[in-house]
């Protein structure tokens, strides 16, 4: 039931399948979109149509990350697991110089502090990051993934 809430009877679930189980991790979120997960075990999410990302913690406790956001999409960790990055799509397959706000983002997990690393493409979907810190996503309109480097 994508963009419907739980309390409006939205049946949206975040699940884990582990060792032939099962897991939630939550329910009810209006649409949660990808995932990601560190090496502590807690599990990151972007909810598209909430424009936010939520986390869940080994213990159980779900928590906000990031809010205001702009359709956040893909979203991924880097290997220290303290980089945060996702693509925000508002307007898909619109590129920037035609007015597109589509962007790619980090957050500093320590700082949390926020910063817009690429802005332009017509629409970034997924995101991975590569062991040396290099960042790639696909560009679903574009046809291509792009390479980029954080400093």
């Amino acid at each position: 039931t994508p963009g419907i809430g739980g309390g409006a009877g939205g049946t949206n679930s975040v699940d884990v399948f582990t060792n032939g189980s099962i897991f939630n991790l939550t329910r009810g979120e209006p649409e949660p979109t990808d995932i990601v997960v560190d090496n502590e075990g807690t599990a990151y999410w972007t909810c598209k149509s909430a424009g936010v990302i939520l986390q869940r913690t080994r213990l159980g406790v779900v928590s906000l990350v990031a809010s205001n956001l702009l359709s956040p999409t893909g979203i991924a960790l880097n290997d220290r697991c303290d980089r945060l990055f996702w693509t925000e799509v508002p307007t898909p397959g619109i590129p920037g110089s035609m007015g597109g706000q589509n962007n790619v983002k980090v957050m500093n997990l320590q700082t949390m502090v926020t910063t817009v690393i690429h802005a332009g493409d017509p629409e970034p979907t997924d995101i991975a990051v590569a062991r040396d810190g290099t960042i790639y996503w696909t560009c679903t309109s574009a046809g291509v993934i792009v390479e980029a480097r954080h400093n």
